[in-house]
């Protein structure tokens, strides 16, 4: 699938995925992944002003919600996929890039919306059948928000909404909607959505 075009925003906050180029994961203990993409994702705050909502590491890929006030995601992501690669070659004795294909980005207009790609990025997990909460899992931004610097959008969400189920259903609906530029249902899917979610969620 060809990766989205990218809307440029200064005020919206993007999903960004991408995967291992080893099928098995990293060639390091998922740990010392960890440890390198928070040091990169601050070094990325620095310097290119990346702000990071949601940060989940799995054993093949990750998933980042963020915004950008500068309008650069692409030249942020560039930079903090390239310098992941030679921090893990570096530790693994490897070379060349890390990750299969580029990075997909979707941009996120709406609170709505936002509210169910944010829960489903903290329910990786659940979905991988790696923990049983989304506060069990430790490579999650939800356990170092206290040493990093986390923008928060949404002041009242609870441990409980976050892990609240969301079925089959809702989750696909979800997915279909990341793998456009910008996030957004289909209208022949939006009674479902509504279903899903409610009805002032899309």
């Amino acid at each position: 699938m060809p990766r989205s075009l990218l809307i440029r925003s200064e005020t919206n906050a993007y999903h960004v995925t991408a995967s291992s180029l080893e099928k098995n994961g990293f060639p390091l203990p998922l740990v010392e992944v960890w440890r390198i993409a928070l040091l990169e994702l601050f070094r990325a705050y620095a310097t290119h002003e990346l702000r990071v909502h949601a940060f989940v590491l799995l054993k093949d890929r990750f998933h980042l919600i963020c915004d950008t006030p500068r309008a650069n995601l692409d030249h942020s992501m560039r930079d903090f996929l390239r310098n992941m690669s030679v921090a893990i070659n570096v530790h693994a004795c490897l070379e060349g890039s890390r990750w299969s294909g580029r990075h997909r980005r979707t941009l996120i207009v709406g609170q709505d919306y936002y509210a169910q790609i944010y829960r489903y990025v903290y329910q990786a997990p659940l979905r991988e059948r790696l923990a049983r909460r989304v506060e069990d899992y430790p490579l999650t931004t939800l356990n170092v928000r206290t040493t990093f610097p986390i923008q928060y959008w949404l002041p009242s969400c609870t441990l409980g909404w976050l892990n609240q189920p969301v079925t089959s259903t809702g989750q696909r609906l979800i997915e279909l909607g990341l793998r456009k530029g910008q996030f957004d249902v289909s209208k022949r899917k939006v009674k479902l959505w509504e279903k899903e979610f409610g009805p002032n969620s899309a």
